[in-house]
């Protein structure tokens, strides 16, 4: 149909746009646990091919990213760490890391690690990964764009 077409061609130039935005720094990165060699900092490293991996199967996992101040994020990108799993996760900011404002809360595989677009402020991130279909849960990166 034509409304599909134009939904399609849409998200298409959104994606483009995003890519032409400038990463945010993030100044701290936590995770609720990782393995030796897998730590959180790998998530914001700008390597999709360095990976986070939580210590152990539990979940949910919470990952924490912060900026070093409140500012507009146009978008994120979360890659996650296996193409063939599926991931249950949410998606949380805050201005001050007390009152949170879910973004969303979705599957997917570790395929689909197209930018979202987000067009709020915030100085946190929360991502809660709640089920991972195989193993432990795990990150490639995230990043923000201003």
């Amino acid at each position: 149909s034509t409304r599909a077409l134009s939904s399609a061609a849409s998200d298409v130039y959104k994606r483009q746009v995003i890519r032409t935005k400038t990463p945010l720094k993030v100044v701290r990165v936590e995770a609720t646990s990782e393995q030796k060699r897998y730590e959180a900092s790998h998530i914001t490293d700008g390597d999709d091919f360095s990976w986070w991996i939580a210590d152990d199967e539990s979940q949910p996992q919470i990952v924490l990213l912060e900026l070093e101040r409140s500012v507009n994020v146009f978008a994120s990108r979360i890659r996650f760490q296996k193409d063939s799993s599926t991931y249950t996760h949410k998606v949380e900011i805050s201005i001050d890391g007390k009152n949170w404002e879910t973004l969303y809360e979705r599957e997917c595989t570790g395929w689909d690690f197209k930018p979202v677009q987000i067009g709020k402020e915030l100085k946190y991130m929360r991502l809660t990964i709640e089920k991972s279909s195989e193993g432990a849960a795990g990150l490639a990166e995230v990043t923000l764009y201003q």
